[in-house]
């Protein structure tokens, strides 16, 4: 509930396992300012990482990263 004021995206299964190994997530046309933080959702809304927004690369470098990848 703390987090609920921030913006956020949802991930699907792809951006999410690249996401909780620190890759970035490209955020084009987010409304939200730079260095400002992002929740990052999964299809499930559940919360899977914290990220900051670079409003020069218009992506989301994950910064806290709460989930883990799936294992094959």
């Amino acid at each position: 509930k703390g987090l609920a004021h921030q913006a956020f995206v949802v991930l699907n299964e792809t951006a999410k396992n690249k996401n909780v190994n620190g890759g970035k997530f490209s955020a084009r046309g987010l409304n939200v300012k730079n260095g400002q933080f992002v929740r990052m959702n999964d299809e499930n809304e559940n919360l899977i990482a914290i990220g900051e927004f670079n409003d020069a690369t218009q992506s989301i470098q994950p910064r806290v990263v709460l989930a883990t990848s799936k294992k094959s």
